[in-house]
C-alpha cells in the first residue's frame, strides 16, 4: 500500500506565533498572510509570506509559515524548500520535523526523508509523528519489518497521539491482516474521534470486509473532519455510486473536480452518471482528455467501452472491452458489451465464439440469448439455435418472447405453423413488443407489406407513443408504392419522437425523390441544430446530399461526425464514397487509408478501402490492407481468397498462387478458389496444365457443379468454345445446375443460336421452375430481344419471389411501358422506393416520369442519375432530352457527343443518334 496520505490537519492548523526574531514590517507582512488565510486566501497569504522572506531570508518562522501554507495547496516541493531552510535558521524543531517528513513522504522522497529526519528528541508528540512518517517510507520501500517497528515506537513515544496507530494500521492492511489494521485504527479514533485520516483507513477496512454502509458512514465523517481530503471524497464517490445513490455520488464528484478539473476518480463518477442518464456525448466529452488514466480503473474500460460503443466508436470501444475482458475473463457483461459491438460489425462468427462459452449464464439474458441467436442464424447454424431456443423454453415455459422468438425462426425456415403461432402471441398479448416487432419483420422481409402494415398498427395500438411502430408501418407502404400513407406515418412517428432520425431521414429522401431538396435539407438541419454533436443526425444530413446526387455537399457533414467520433465506421465509409462519387481522388486515397488505420479491425471497412485503393490505383496501398485483411482472421479462407484475387487482378501470379494454396488448405472444399487456382495455373503454365488441375478439383468434389464446369470453364478461357460447350454439356448431363444451363445458353449465343440458347433455358426451368436465377436470364433476354410480353410473364413470377429485388422490378417496369400497360409508372416507383440511389433505377422511374408530363420532378431525377452516372449511354440521352426541351442546345449536344463517339449500342441508340442530328451534331 502506498504511503501517501493526507498531511494530518492538526499538522495544518497555523498557530499565532511570538514575532521576537522578527522585524516590525516582517511582523506586519506575516499578520497579514495570517489574515489572509483565516479568509481562505492562501494566494495572497504566499505573497505576503514572500514578501517577507525577501525582506528577511534569515527569519525562520516566516520560512516555516510559508512551507505550511504551500503544504495546504498541495505544493510539496515548494514546502519541502521553505522547511529546511526553517530548519536551518534554528527555528522550532518540534514544528518544522513533523510537516518536513510528510513534504518528503507526498513527493516519494522515501529515503531521503529516513536520512535527513531521524527523530525528535525532548517531545513526544513531535516524536511520535516523525517516527510514524518514517513507518510509512519504510513500508512504500518495501521494508515491512523495519516498518512496524518505527510505527510501534511511535506508538510508545506516545499512546494517545493517533499518527503512530494509522502508521501501524497501514503495515497491518499491507500484510492483509486487516483484523489488526481495524484494531490500531479503532484505538486512534478513540484517541480522537475526528482524525480524518484515521477514518479515511477505516472506510477502506470496511470497503475490503464488504461493509458499504460501514465505509459509507467512515469516509463521510473523513471529509467532514478534512473537507480537503479529496481521495476520500473520491472513494466516498464511488461507494454512493455502486449502491445505487446517484444524486449524493454526483455532489461528492462535484466537489472534487471543483478542486481538481482532473481528477480521474471523480471523472469516471461523473461520466458514469451521464451514461446512466443516456448523455453518451456528454459522457464522451468527459472521458475523452483522461482515457489512459480512466483505463487504469478496475472498471475504466467498461465504461470507455459502453461511452465509445453508443458513440458510434466501435475500434475504441471494441479494444477497450477486450482490454476488461482479458482481465476479467468471466463478466458476463462485458462479454455482452464485445458481442454486441462485434455483432454491429458483421462479424457474427466472433460473436458465436464469444457467447456460446457463456451459454448457461445467459439463460435468464435475454438481451445477451437474442444477440447469440442472431449470430448463430447469421452463421447459419440453425441446429445450434433450435437447441439454445428449447433450453430457454424448457427453463421459461411460459415466457411470450422465448416464444415468439422459436416462431419466428419457425417462420423464417418457412413454417406456416411459426408464423401463426407467432400472430397468436401478438394479438393475444399486443404489447408483447417483441413479439409484434418479430413479426412486422416476417412479413416485410417476405414482402407482405400489408400484412406489415398490419402487425405495425397493432404494434402502434399498443406502444401509441413509440415512433418505431409507426416507421415501420411507413416502411412497409413506401416499398408497396405508397408515398403518401408513408410520409403520413413517418410523420407521426416524427410528432411522438421529433428528433426519430430514422423517419425524418425517410421523409428527408422522399422529398429528394419528389424534387425538393431544399426541403429535405431543411428538415434535417433542425435535427442538427438541436443535436449538434449527434453523429447519426450528421451522417443523415450528408446522406440527403448523397441521395441528391451533390455528393461534395455531404463531406463536411461527415467531418464533423468524424470529428464526434473518430473511429466510427460507418462516418469513415460515407466519406470514403462521397469522396469517390465526388472525384476527389487525392482526399478519397487519405479517407480509405484512415479508414483502414481507424478501423483495423473491421472486415467491411477494410474491404472498401481496399476497393477504393484498387479503383484508384493506389496500388501498395490496396495489397498492404489485403494483406492487413488476411491477417486478421488467418483461419478463414475468404479473406485469403479475396486478397489472392488482387494479387491476380495486379497480375502477381506467383502470390496469389501461394495465397490460393493456403486458401485451399484451410479449405479444400472451397471451390470457388480452386476456380481461381486453376485460371493462375493457366495463366502461368498455359492451358494443359491447368486442364489437369481441373480434372483434380472435379475429383475432389464429384458432387459439385460448378467443379463439374472447371474443365469447359478453362476451354472457354483458351479460346476453344467447341471443347467449352462439350465439357458444360457433359457435365450438365451428369449434375444438372442453373451453372451448366446459363453456361450453355451463352455458349449457343456465341455460335449466334439465340433460338437454341433460350430453349436451353426453357427446357431447364421447365424443369426446375423455381430457379430464380435462371429465369432472370431468360426475362433478361427477352427483354433484350425486345419480346416484352414474355419478358413481363417471367418478370412477374419473379417478383412475386423476389419482392424486393430492385433489378426486377425496374425491368417489369420497363416491359410494361413497351406494352403501353398501365401498370409501368407504379411498377417503376416501387423498384425507385427499394434503390433510390441507383443510377439506372433512377433514370427509369424518372424518365416515365417525365414523358408522362411530371417534367419538373422528372427532370430532377434524370439530373440525379446523370450526376451519378454520366458514362450511362441510355441516361445521357435522357439528360440530353431535358436539356434540348429547355432549348439548352450546347449543353445537351455536350452530353451527347461521347455517346455518339463511342457509338454505344442501346435500347434507344435510334433516338438518340437522331436527337443528336436534329440538334445539329456533326
Amino acid at each position: 500500500m502506498k504511503a501517501r496520505h493526507a498531511l494530518l490537519a492538526a499538522l495544518l492548523v497555523t498557530t499565532a506565533l511570538p514575532a521576537w526574531a522578527a522585524s516590525s514590517e516582517t511582523t506586519q507582512l506575516m499578520e497579514k498572510a495570517r489574515e489572509a488565510q483565516r479568509q481562505g486566501d492562501s494566494r495572497t497569504a504566499i505573497i505576503h509570506l514572500k514578501n517577507a522572506v525577501r525582506k528577511d531570508p534569515h527569519n525562520g518562522e516566516s520560512r516555516y509559515e510559508l512551507g505550511m501554507v504551500h503544504m495546504r495547496t498541495g505544493d510539496y516541493p515548494a514546502a519541502e524548500k521553505e522547511l529546511r531552510q526553517a530548519r536551518e535558521a534554528n527555528f522550532d524543531a518540534t514544528r518544522v520535523l513533523p510537516p518536513l517528513s510528510y513534504a518528503y513522504l507526498m513527493q516519494g522522497k522515501f529515503r531521503q526523508l529516513l536520512g535527513d529526519v531521524e527523530g525528535c528528541p525532548g517531545n513526544v508528540d513531535c516524536q511520535a509523528a516523525v517516527l510514524a512518517a518514517r513507518a510509512r517510507a519504510q513500508l512504500a520501500l518495501g521494508n515491512q519489518a523495519d516498518s512496524v517497528k518505527e510505527a510501534d515506537a511511535a506508538i510508545q513515544a506516545a499512546p494517545s497521539n493517533p499518527e503512530g496507530r494509522v502508521a501501524r494500521a497501514l503495515a497491518a492492511l499491507a500484510a492483509q491482516d486487516n483484523t489488526a489494521a481495524e484494531s490500531q485504527i479503532d484505538a486512534a479514533l478513540a484517541a480522537k474521534p475526528n482524525h480524518s485520516e484515521a477514518l479515511a483507513v477505516k472506510g477502506e477496512i470496511r470497503r475490503l470486509a464488504n461493509d458499504a454502509e460501514g465505509a459509507i458512514t467512515a469516509l463521510k465523517a473523513a471529509v467532514e473532519a478534512n473537507p480537503r481530503d479529496n481521495a476520500s471524497r473520491q472513494k466516498l464517490a464511488m461507494l454512493l455510486l455502486a449502491t445505487d445513490r446517484m444524486d449524493e455520488a454526483g455532489e461528492q464528484a462535484a466537489e472534487v473536480l471543483k478542486a481538481n478539473p482532473k481528477a480521474v476518480i471523480a471523472t469516471y463518477v461523473k461520466a458514469t452518471l451521464e451514461v446512466r442518464a443516456n448523455r453518451m456525448t456528454e459522457a464522451l466529452e468527459l472521458v475523452r482528455p483522461m482515457e489512459p488514466e480512466i483505463a487504469k480503473l478496475s472498471t475504466g474500460n467498461y465504461l470507455l467501452a459502453l461511452i465509445h460503443g453508443a458513440n458510434g466508436n466501435t475500434e475504441r470501444a471494441l479494444d477497450a472491452a477486450d482490454r476488461y475482458l482479458n482481465a476479467n475473463p468471466d463478466s458476463v457483461p462485458a462479454a455482452k458489451l464485445a458481442a454486441k459491438l462485434y455483432s454491429q460489425r458483421g462479424e457474427s462468427d466472433r460473436v458465436v465464439r464469444l457467447l456460446m462459452s457463456f451459454r448457461d449464464r445467459l439463460m435468464d439474458d435475454s438481451g445477451g440469448l437474442a444477440l447469440l441467436q442472431s449470430a448463430l442464424l447469421a452463421e447459419g447454424r440453425t441446429n445450434d439455435v433450435q437447441d439454445l431456443m428449447a433450453a430457454i423454453a424448457a427453463r421459461h415455459p411460459d415466457d411470450s418472447a422465448t416464444k415468439a422468438r422459436m416462431a419466428f425462426l419457425k417462420s423464417g425456415e418457412g413454417s406456416r405453423e411459426g408464423l401463426r403461432q407467432l400472430q397468436d402471441i401478438a394479438e393475444r398479448d399486443p404489447s408483447d413488443a417483441t413479439a409484434g416487432l418479430m413479426l412486422v419483420m416476417n412479413r416485410l422481409s417476405a414482402g407482405e407489406f400489408q400484412q406489415a402494415i398490419d402487425a405495425a398498427k397493432t404494434m402502434a395500438a399498443a406502444q401509441p407513443k413509440a415512433p418505431l411502430p409507426l416507421h415501420l408501418s411507413a416502411s412497409a407502404r413506401l416499398a408497396m408504392g405508397d408515398e403518401a400513407g408513408a410520409r403520413t406515418d413517418f410523420q407521426a412517428a416524427l410528432a411522438n419522437a421529433p428528433d426519430f432520425v430514422p423517419s425524418a431521414l425517410g421523409l428527408s429522401e422522399m422529398d429528394v425523390r419528389a424534387g425538393h431538396v431544399a426541403g429535405a435539407r431543411a428538415r434535417m438541419d433542425t435535427i442538427v441544430k438541436r443535436q449538434p454533436k449527434a453523429v447519426n443526425a450528421l451522417m443523415a444530413r450528408a446522406r440527403i446530399d448523397m441521395r441528391a446526387g451533390s455528393a461534395a455537399l455531404a463531406v463536411p457533414f461527415l467531418e464533423r461526425a468524424i470529428a464526434q467520433a473518430s473511429d466510427n465506421g460507418d462516418a469513415r465509409s460515407m466519406l470514403l464514397v462521397a469522396l469517390m462519387e465526388a472525384g476527389d481522388k487525392p482526399r478519397a486515397a487519405n479517407a480509405a487509408n484512415d479508414l483502414a488505420k481507424a478501423q483495423p479491425r473491421n472486415q467491411a471497412a477494410l474491404e472498401l478501402a481496399g476497393q477504393a485503393l484498387v479503383a484508384l490505383g493506389k496500388r501498395e496501398d490496396a495489397l498492404t490492407i489485403y494483406q492487413q485483411l488476411a491477417r486478421l482472421a488467418p483461419d478463414r479462407d475468404g479473406l485469403l481468397h479475396r486478397l489472392a484475387q488482387v494479387q491476380m487482378g495486379y497480375d502477381m501470379l506467383p502470390e496469389a498462387k501461394a495465397s490460393l494454396d493456403k486458401v485451399l488448405t484451410l479449405n479444400p472444399a472451397n471451390v470457388a478458389a480452386w476456380r481461381d487456382r486453376v485460371e493462375v495455373e493457366r495463366r502461368i503454365s498455359g492451358p494443359d496444365a491447368a486442364l489437369k488441375l481441373a480434372k483434380t478439383v472435379r475429383a475432389k468434389a464429384p458432387t459439385d457443379p460448378t467443379a463439374a464446369l472447371l474443365e469447359g470453364d478453362v476451354a472457354a478461357l483458351s479460346a476453344k468454345p467447341a471443347e467449352a460447350e462439350a465439357a458444360w454439356r457433359e457435365a450438365q448431363a451428369k449434375i444438372p445446375s442453373t451453372y451448366g444451363a446459363q453456361r450453355l445458353y451463352r455458349a449457343a449465343l456465341l455460335r449466334g443460336d439465340r433460338a437454341g440458347a433460350r430453349k436451353i433455358l426453357t427446357d431447364w426451368l421447365a424443369h426446375s421452375p423455381d430457379d430464380a436465377s435462371g429465369r432472370l436470364v431468360l426475362a433478361d433476354d427477352l427483354l433484350v430481344a425486345g419480346d416484352f410480353k414474355a419478358a413481363a410473364a417471367h418478370y412477374e413470377r419473379l417478383a412475386a419471389k423476389l419482392p424486393l429485388s430492385a433489378a426486377v422490378f425496374n425491368n417489369l417496369a420497363w416491359s410494361y411501358d413497351k406494352l403501353g400497360d398501365a401498370r409501368a409508372l407504379p411498377t417503376a416507383q416501387r423498384a425507385f422506393g427499394l434503390a433510390p440511389t441507383s443510377p439506372d433505377i433512377v433514370d427509369t422511374y424518372a424518365t416515365m416520369l417525365y414523358r408522362k408530363g411530371e417534367r419538373d420532378r422528372g427532370a430532377t431525377l434524370i439530373q440525379q442519375a446523370f450526376a451519378q452516372n454520366p458514362n450511362n449511354p441510355a441516361i445521357a440521352f435522357h439528360m440530353a432530352e431535358v436539356l434540348a426541351d429547355r432549348k439548352d442546345i450546347t449543353a445537351a449536344l455536350k452530353v451527347l457527343k461521347p455517346v455518339m463517339d463511342t457509338k454505344a449500342n442501346f435500347d434507344e441508340a435510334t433516338n438518340a443518334r437522331a436527337l443528336y442530328q436534329r440538334l445539329g451534331g456533326q
